[in-house]
């Protein structure tokens, strides 16, 4: 299974990169240049990315709280979690989750990186 698809479906899960490429055989220089040819990201972009994407996905379908949501996607400090969140959507989180069940079927037009 690639890295990519590793990322995206265990976001919350501690990374090494550099183990990972030593996994893979690679430099972690050459991992970096082929996740960003493949993604446009490098990894550790593509890790916030991916941990906010499925924080998204829970804002909009769980009650969980703010905090338990950052802690399920591999954030143990919820104000960090909330500061990259608001830099990636535009909104604090529980914005926009309020936003989302004002408006089913919305997602922001402006999503950042």
């Amino acid at each position: 299974r690639s890295l990519v698809a590793d990322l995206r479906s265990d976001p919350a899960r501690t990374r090494d990169f550099a183990a990972e490429a030593r996994h893979c055989g690679i430099s972690g220089w050459h991992l970096r240049r082929l996740l960003k040819r493949a993604t446009g990201l490098s990894p550790q972009q593509l890790l916030i990315k991916s941990r906010m994407d499925a924080a998204a996905r829970l804002l909009r379908a769980s009650p969980d709280p703010v905090k338990a949501i950052a802690h399920q996607v591999g954030y143990d400090d919820a104000f960090y979690f909330s500061k990259l969140f608001r830099s990636r959507y535009g909104l604090a989180p529980g914005a926009y989750r309020r936003q989302a069940l004002l408006l089913p079927g919305w997602a922001p037009a402006d999503v950042r990186g």
